[in-house]
């Protein structure tokens, strides 16, 4: 938000970090049709490792919602909607 001068209060910067997770994500799907192979042993290494990135991307998404780190005790009304009220600098400070 900060770099790129956007207003989070105008969804600039959601939208922007949206535009950035379908882009990594396509480029992470395009990347893993590029795998050469070097023979069975490795390929099911390689496979295992890139599985195992994939499953760690949406373990952490869940996760923040699990714990109360990030939503306190509000996952319910985070999850579902995809809201979060963000809390002004002065209630922040206080």
């Amino acid at each position: 938000m900060m770099h790129d001068g956007l207003s989070l209060q105008q969804l600039e910067a959601v939208d922007r970090i949206t535009e950035i997770y379908k882009q990594t994500l396509h480029t992470f799907i395009e990347n893993k049709k590029r795998i050469p192979s070097w023979g069975d042993g490795i390929d099911r290494d390689v496979k295992l490792y890139i599985n195992g990135r994939q499953e760690w991307i949406v373990g952490s998404i869940n996760w923040s919602f699990m714990t109360k780190r990030y939503f306190d005790d509000n996952e319910g009304s985070v999850k579902a909607p995809r809201v979060v009220d963000l809390l002004s600098k002065e209630k922040e400070q206080a």
